[in-house]
């Protein structure tokens, strides 16, 4: 059962609240770096201009009252943070000169690496993985979050935030959601904050109170989902301001609460997967993201629940993210379900290369259609067309990379490869990519068959 949750905002300043017009004050104050400015970043933001109780204390003169005008100043200075932290901005991001209009994407692992190496030679170190955007690869770094379009490798926008806890990139990839600490003098906070993929600027923002982090959590088009206490699933906006719904997975099991919870995001679904033990069961369910409600959902019994991965296209074949070349590398196609998009729900589907080369299932298994029993993955696609491509695109490499197997890279015409190498990604085909994967397809039938 979905049950809306009450709307509020997470240490957000009321419309009634006695500071709300005081904070005219502080309007038109710089929020972080413009162009072209030297100002280190440590001087800039909301806390530029604050003492510290201690500092105020200090600087007290000694005589008759110094006690209650030293009293005095500290509470001032409190109340000024309270102000503050009530009136704050999160930092802006610093937009770079580039050669070009359009960022294209990182697409293949060539272009990650070429990311990674741009960036060290201004000596700056990826903190995690790379993620993708649509507009580039998003490199969290020690001090910044920047974003590196491809074609030429530059850096299109960075965004300054020193003790950052959590990034994340929205299903279509078009937002980017940074999480990071900031302290107001001695009060914490916890930004949240939503970036246009392209440009960097501040779609949303909120700020909640304390040092504890909940996390970005998965995240579809415009919004994130989170497990709270093991069980319940809650959705809020991106910037996590405003919680729209939550859902209860213990309603799901007739005995015990479920374990083993699991959630993973497409653009405009979620998709959710657990274990009854008190009944021997397991479950897959997918919602609406908008409204909480099951759009699809099956269960099986046992007690291994299955691994439940989201394709999406802005992901990089072979990354450790993107499900379908892990499933060639793992041997796991005949042990994986592939789901694509229907009206009425999600339903396995026989695809290309093994809809039209039947035989194929000789030399790779073909993904299982029927799913009794339980399959050991899962792959859920609101985009059946560029997941099929990719299929194609990712069998050939398996056929070449097999020495059991008859069949090599000149088996493949040199049209239908990219500079004399096998196409990683469909997406490199930038215009009509059909045009060449299904040339590439044939080219398994003829050379096996």
């Amino acid at each position: 059962m979905t049950r809306e949750r009450p709307p509020g905002e997470r240490g957000s300043v009321d419309d009634a609240s006695p500071v709300r017009g005081a904070c005219s004050a502080w309007k038109g104050r710089p929020r972080g770096p413009t162009k072209g400015s030297d100002v280190p970043r440590s001087a800039l933001g909301p806390t530029e201009r604050l003492k510290s109780p201690s500092s105020t204390l200090r600087e007290e003169k000694n005589g008759t009252g110094s006690s209650m005008r030293s009293l005095n100043g500290t509470a001032l200075c409190v109340a000024s943070v309270l102000l503050l932290s009530a009136c704050g901005t999160p930092m802006e991001a610093v937009r770079h000169d580039t050669d070009t209009e359009y960022f294209r994407p990182p697409l293949t692992l060539r272009d990650l690496a070429a990311v990674e190496e741009f960036l060290a030679e201004s000596g700056r170190v990826v903190e995690e993985d790379l993620l993708v955007s649509s507009d580039g690869a998003v490199a969290v770094l020690a001090d910044e979050v920047v974003s590196v379009a491809m074609d030429p490798v530059e850096e299109v926008w960075s965004y300054p935030a020193e003790d950052v806890t959590d990034v994340g990139v929205t299903a279509d990839g078009a937002s980017v959601v940074v999480e990071y600490r900031e302290a107001l003098g001695p009060i914490e906070s916890v930004w949240t904050v939503v970036l246009g993929s392209k440009t960097g600027n501040v779609l949303d923002s909120h700020r909640s109170w304390g040092s504890a982090s909940e996390g970005i959590g998965e995240l579809t088009e415009d919004s994130r989902v989170l497990v709270e206490q093991d069980t319940v699933v809650t959705f809020s906006s991106l910037a996590g301001a405003e919680a729209l719904w939550e859902r209860d997975l213990s309603e799901a099991c007739a005995s015990g609460d479920p374990r083993e919870v699991r959630v993973a995001t497409l653009e405009r679904r979620v998709l959710a997967s657990y274990a009854c033990p008190g009944e021997g069961t397991v479950h897959v369910e997918a919602f609406h993201a908008a409204s909480g409600e099951t759009f699809w959902e099956r269960f099986w019994n046992g007690d291994s629940v299955p691994e439940v991965q989201p394709w999406l296209s802005k992901e990089v074949p072979g990354d450790g993210v993107e499900p379908v070349t892990t499933m060639f590398a793992d041997g796991a196609t005949g042990r994986t379900s592939i789901l694509t998009l229907r009206e009425n729900g999600y339903a396995p589907e026989v695809l290309d290369p093994w809809r039209a080369i039947p035989d194929l299932n000789e030399f790779i298994e073909k993904p299982l259609l029927d799913m009794d029993p339980t399959p050991e993955r899962i792959i859920f696609t609101d985009d059946r067309n560029m997941t099929e491509n990719l299929l194609i695109v990712r069998s050939i490499h398996a056929l070449v990379e097999d020495e059991s197997v008859p069949f090599s890279e000149d088996d493949v015409d040199e049209s239908l490869k990219i500079e004399g190498e096998l196409a990683e990604n469909p997406r490199q085909w930038n215009i009509s990519p059909e045009a060449y994967v299904f040339p590439l397809r044939d080219e398994i039938e003829i050379a096996l068959f």
